[in-house]
């Protein structure tokens, strides 16, 4: 069963697709697309990545990498982002050291175009933090209700799955059990 968090999330609902062995999905302050739609597309105007689209250096550190074509860069979440609007719920000692060892994403992934969707034949279950600067509640909600996932709601900024990690075990054991 996979499990994505954020824009991992767009990466199971493709790769899932057409693979019998997966029975549930589960989704973790997650963007979940449709076809064409990618996580740029995605993020709401009222999303703390907003001024991204902007200026992409106000919200991330762009580094470039080795064999990257002209102009593809490797994101990071700037401090006071990470800290005010990915986890500030977070103790800050742990907030430094998930923040100094962030992975990268490539602007080029986030805005891959979504193809196939597993949610539309495999049953999905949703945690959508209450308080995710990230991808607000409301866009989470509309992209959980499009897929008709099981929605859990949890007082939790994006990174519910380390504030309440309980919650979301439980969660996951939950699909687990229904879908076995």
């Amino acid at each position: 069963m996979p499990v994505g968090h954020s824009y991992g999330d767009a990466v199971i609902t493709d790769a899932a697709t057409g693979n019998t062995n997966v029975k549930a999905l589960v989704y973790d302050d997650a963007y979940i697309p449709a076809a064409g739609e990618n996580i740029t597309t995605l993020s709401t105007s009222v999303s703390a990545l907003a001024p991204a689209a902007v200026n992409p250096t106000s919200v991330f550190k762009l580094v470039p990498y080795t064999g990257a074509p002209a102009g593809v860069v490797d994101t990071y979440l700037l401090p006071y982002v990470f800290f005010t609007d990915f986890g500030p719920d977070i103790a800050h000692d742990e907030a430094a050291i998930l923040e100094a060892g962030q992975s990268s994403t490539s602007l080029v992934v986030l805005a891959e175009p979504s193809s196939t969707l597993a949610w539309l034949t495999i049953p999905s279950w949703d945690i959508i933090g209450t308080q995710d600067k990230i991808i607000p509640e409301a866009s989470q909600l509309s992209m959980a209700n499009r897929a008709k996932a099981h929605v859990t709601l949890v007082n939790s900024s994006h990174l519910s799955l380390i504030s309440h990690p309980d919650l979301v075990t439980s969660v996951i054991e939950s699909a687990a059990r229904a879908t076995s």
